[in-house]
């Protein structure tokens, strides 16, 4: 999510905050997006696993796809299970 990167690298936003607050927006019924819950777990996945956005991302649609992960990070490979 572009919101993420420019709330938390820009103009540097304390990371917990930003994904709380996002997580808020996501759960308003307003908003439409398929994939909120894969959405919502990847901010979790980056507040407690300490994993970039995209890694993060990347590990919530394998799981939920039921794909592999391949990676030569082999740190994301282990965040990742």
């Amino acid at each position: 999510m572009e919101a993420f990167f420019v709330l938390t690298k820009f103009y540097q936003l304390p990371k917990v905050e930003v994904i709380d607050d996002l997580k808020i927006i996501l759960a308003f019924t307003g908003v439409i997006n398929d994939d909120k819950f894969q959405l919502i777990e990847t901010l979790n996945l980056v507040l407690y696993k300490n994993i970039d956005f995209v890694d993060a991302l990347l590990c919530v649609k394998s799981k939920v796809y039921g794909l592999d992960l391949f990676s030569f990070d082999d740190r994301l490979n282990k965040r990742c299970l």
